[in-house]
């Protein structure tokens, strides 16, 4: 697959350029990660993240699991398929309290990641179309929230931000089933959201 990415050039700008999301990359790096491990992915990520940081209330579903759940739960957008799974971007479950636990170990460089990697994550932001989001290694940077993650799936809009001099985790979830949703405008309506919320926390 790299190589007919490679030799048909298929990519916008040279690396290390600008940012543009896809979920092809990720692909690759579950392939690189289990190839390198020799280890299933979900065993990699389990015994090396999930265990060591106690993210008890963390773990992945099986497909049966999946299946089980009520579809008003997965699914607010009429033309997605609930039974599609991209392998690496969805079957992780977790909670608040670990989601908080682990941004707070990951950006302190306390989560089986080093300190160094950690700035060097989020210190190398590259541009994106929306100037209110950079993108790092996989991580965003919201200038006045910190660092964390915005995604969504089958309608449901979500954004994690991580604040580290504050040691302040914010979470906001939206539920929009409009067609064809900008993206832009979406993340926007987090970002409010998640400021207002950080003014209350300054208050208190």
């Amino acid at each position: 697959m790299i190589n007919i990415i490679s030799e048909n050039k298929l990519f916008s700008f040279e690396p290390g350029v600008s940012f543009q999301y896809s979920k092809m990359g990720y692909l690759l790096l579950i392939k690189i990660i289990e190839r390198v491990s020799g280890q299933k992915y979900k065993d990699f990520i389990t015994d090396n993240f999930l265990t060591p940081n106690n993210l008890i209330h963390t773990r992945f579903l099986s497909l049966n699991e999946k299946n089980e759940i009520k579809e008003e739960l997965l699914n607010y957008n009429e033309n997605d398929n609930i039974n599609t799974i991209i392998s690496g971007s969805g079957l992780l479950v977790t909670n608040a309290e670990d989601l908080n636990k682990w941004y707070s170990k990951l950006f302190n460089g306390e989560a089986g990641i080093s300190i160094n990697n950690v700035k060097y994550l989020i210190m190398n932001s590259l541009p994106t179309e929306n100037p209110q989001l950079l993108y790092g290694l996989g991580c965003i940077n919201v200038p006045k929230l910190g660092y964390g993650s915005f995604g969504e799936y089958n309608g449901l809009w979500n954004l994690c931000m991580y604040d580290i001099e504050k040691n302040t985790t914010i979470i906001v979830f939206l539920i929009n089933d409009t067609k064809n949703p900008n993206y832009n405008e979406m993340l926007a309506k987090l970002v409010d959201i998640a400021l207002n919320v950080k003014e209350v926390i300054n208050e208190d």
